[in-house]
């Protein structure tokens, strides 16, 4: 059973290695609407000792999804910073002091299990959907990713190319542009 084994014990072991100092988290409860949605899925809020906030839902399947939500996204970008929370999305898989990106794919691919990311206006996710019994180890990945990336000067050259080719392709599709002269 997933249960409080998964969502206590794991998730201390994991937050406890985050310094509350490095990380601000804002109120996740925006509106009722949310506040609503949450309860009719029936999830459940914790609030762990170092003030981090951690949502779970138990259910009867054996694959699970553990997700990082940092709340800032490209409404939190000015004019000059245009695309740097989306460009930071794509560093987090370029690997970490000790992983490198390979190995971070390769850790979860062996499994069976799934890694991605995505940024919005209002937060970026960083998820993977693996195996319940593999819990520990996205969890260990997650954090190491969160914590330790590594910001190589190759990396970043190839990074900053293609989120600037993902916004020119945004740019070039009015049905996506639109929302962006409306925002």
């Amino acid at each position: 059973m997933l249960g409080s084994f998964l969502f206590s014990d794991i998730f201390k072991n994991m937050l406890s290695i985050i310094d509350r100092k490095k990380y601000e988290f804002k109120n996740i409860f925006k509106d009722a609407l949310t506040y609503q949605l949450l309860l009719q899925s029936k999830m459940r809020k914790t609030i762990l000792n170092n003030g981090l906030r951690v949502l779970y839902k138990q259910n009867n399947s054996d694959i699970i999804t553990i997700n990082v939500s940092v709340l800032v996204g490209s409404n939190n970008e000015s004019q000059k910073e245009l695309g740097i929370c989306h460009f930071m999305e794509h560093m987090m898989f370029e690997g970490t002091k000790s992983r490198s990106s390979l190995q971070l794919s390769s850790e979860i691919e062996r499994y069976g299990g799934e890694m991605n990311a995505y940024t919005s206006n209002e937060k970026t996710n960083y998820f993977i959907k693996i195996h319940k019994r593999r819990a520990k180890k996205a969890i260990e990945i997650l954090a190491d990713m969160m914590i330790n990336p590594l910001f190589d000067e190759k990396a970043i050259k190839k990074e900053k190319n293609v989120v600037i080719e993902e916004i020119n392709m945004v740019n070039d599709n009015p049905r996506q542009y639109q929302w962006m002269l409306l925002g």
